[in-house]
C-alpha cells in the first residue's frame, strides 16, 4: 500500500502535462488507444478521477433530490392524515365549509401527487444516465486494461521501470475502478428499488385519497339523511305543538263553560232565596189574615211549580257537571296523549343525537387508529430505508486516494 502511494505521488510529481478537462467523446477516444506512454497514461489516470469525481457528485445530487421527494411524501402524508377526520355538523352552512375544504384539500394532495410523479420521472431520467456513464466509464476501464508489453531494444533500463511501475499502478487503479463501478451498480440498483417503492407509494396514496373520496360521499350520504330524520322530527314536534296548542284553547272553552254554568248557579241559589224570603212573607200574610188562603194555596202551588223548577235545575245542573267531569276528563287525557307524543319525539330526537355522538367517536377512534397504523408503518419502513442505506452507502476511502 505504501509503495503505491509513492507510486501515485512519484506520477503526479513526474508530470507536467497540463490541460482542460476533457470531454465525454475526447475520454473515449483516449481510451480506445492501445499503446500509452508515461504521460498519457499518467493524464488517463487523472480524467478517469475527474471523471469519478463527477459521477460521486451526480450520485449525491440524486441522493439529495431522492431526500427531497421522500421529504415531499411525508408532507403529503401528514397532510392526508391531518385530513381523515371529517366532522360531521348538523349545521347546513358548516356542512358546506367542511365540503369546500374538503374539495381543495383533495385538489392541493392531487396536484403533490401530480408533482411527484414528475420527480420521480426525473429521477428515473438520472438513473438513466448514470446507467449511461457507468457502462461508458466500464468501456474506458476495459480500453485502459492492454499495456505495451514490449519496449523498443534501445530503451534504458530505468525506462522498463518507470513503464512497469505504471502498468501496476494502472492496473490497482482499474481494479479499484472496476471495483468503484460495481458499488456504483449496487447503488443504482438501490436507487431503482426505492423508486419503485416510491411508485408503490404514490399508488397506494392514489388509493387513499380514492378512500378518502368514498369516504366523503358517504359522509354527506349520512348527513343528508340525518338532516332529513332531523327535518321530520322537527314537522312531528311542530304538529305535536299545534295538538297541544288546539287542547289548550278546547280546555279554555270548557273552562268559560264551566263559568258560566257556575255563575247560572248562582243566580239559581239567589231565585231560590227570594223565592224562599217570599214564601216566609206569605207565610206571615196567611198567619195575620184568613182571608188570603186561596192566595196562599195559589203561593204553595207556584212554590211546589218552583221546587219542582229547581229540581229539575238541579238535575239539569248535575247532569251539566257531570258532562262537564266528563269532558274535562277526556281533555286530560288527551293532554296526556299529547304529553306522551311529546315525550316519544324527544326520545326519538336523543336517540338521534345519541347516534351522532355515535359516529363522532367511531370516526375519532378510526382517525387516530389510521394516524397509528401510518405511523407504525413510516417507523417500520424508515428503519428498513436505514439499513438499507447503512448497507449500500460507498466508503469514500478509494475515492479520496485516487483523488491524491
Amino acid at each position: 500500500m505504501q509503495k503505491r502511494e509513492t507510486t501515485i505521488n512519484y506520477l503526479d510529481s513526474s508530470s507536467t502535462i497540463k490541460k482542460k478537462s476533457p470531454t465525454s467523446g475526447a475520454l473515449l477516444k483516449e481510451s480506445m488507444k492501445a499503446n500509452l506512454s508515461a504521460a498519457e497514461a499518467t493524464a488517463q489516470l487523472k480524467v478517469l478521477c475527474r471523471k469519478f469525481a463527477a459521477l460521486t457528485e451526480k450520485v449525491k445530487e440524486e441522493t439529495k433530490v431522492r431526500e427531497e421527494a421522500e421529504r415531499e411524501v411525508r408532507r403529503l402524508k401528514a397532510i392526508l392524515d391531518g385530513n381523515n377526520a371529517p366532522v360531521i355538523s348538523s349545521c347546513r352552512a358548516e356542512s358546506q365549509a367542511y365540503m369546500r375544504d374538503l374539495k381543495a384539500a383533495h385538489d392541493k394532495t392531487k396536484q403533490e401527487l401530480r408533482f411527484e410523479k414528475e420527480k420521480n420521472a426525473m429521477l428515473v431520467s438520472k438513473a438513466l444516465e448514470l446507467e449511461k456513464e457507468k457502462n461508458a466509464l466500464l468501456a474506458v476501464a476495459q480500453a485502459a486494461v492492454p499495456m505495451p508489453e514490449a519496449t523498443p531494444s534501445r530503451q534504458t533500463k530505468w525506462d522498463k521501470e518507470q513503464a512497469q511501475k505504471i502498468q501496476a499502478t494502472l492496473k490497482m487503479t482499474i481494479e479499484e475502478l472496476q471495483d468503484e463501478l460495481n458499488r456504483k451498480q449496487e447503488e443504482l440498483e438501490s436507487y431503482k428499488e426505492r423508486f419503485q417503492r416510491e411508485r408503490s407509494r404514490t399508488k397506494q396514496l392514489e388509493d387513499e385519497v380514492r378512500s378518502r373520496e368514498m369516504a366523503e360521499r358517504n359522509a354527506e350520504r349520512v348527513r343528508k339523511q340525518l338532516e332529513t330524520d332531523l327535518r321530520e322530527a322537527e314537522q312531528e314536534i311542530t304538529r305535536e305543538q299545534e295538538n297541544a296548542h288546539r287542547v289548550h284553547e278546547r280546555a279554555q272553552e270548557d273552562r268559560m263553560i264551566r263559568d258560566s254554568l257556575e255563575e247560572q248557579l248562582e243566580t239559581l241559589n239567589e231565585v231560590n232565596a227570594a223565592l224562599e224570603q217570599r214564601c216566609n212573607a206569605l207565610v206571615r200574610r196567611v198567619e195575620l189574615s184568613a182571608c188570603v188562603t186561596q192566595d196562599c194555596k195559589d203561593l204553595k202551588m207556584q212554590l211546589r211549580d218552583a221546587e219542582i223548577d229547581n229540581e229539575t235545575l238541579v238535575r239539569t245542573i248535575h247532569d251539566i257537571k257531570e258532562q262537564d267531569f266528563l269532558r274535562e276528563k277526556e281533555l286530560k287525557g288527551a293532554i296526556e296523549s299529547a304529553k306522551d307524543e311529546t315525550r316519544q319525539v324527544e326520545l326519538h330526537v336523543k336517540e338521534l343525537e345519541a347516534d351522532l355522538i355515535s359516529l363522532r367517536a367511531q370516526n375519532s377512534l378510526f382517525s387516530e387508529w389510521m394516524l397509528v397504523r401510518n405511523e407504525n408503518a413510516l417507523i417500520t419502513k424508515k428503519d428498513l430505508r436505514d439499513n438499507g442505506g447503512n448497507a449500500a452507502s460507498p466508503h469514500p476511502s478509494t475515492i479520496l486516494t485516487a483523488t491524491t
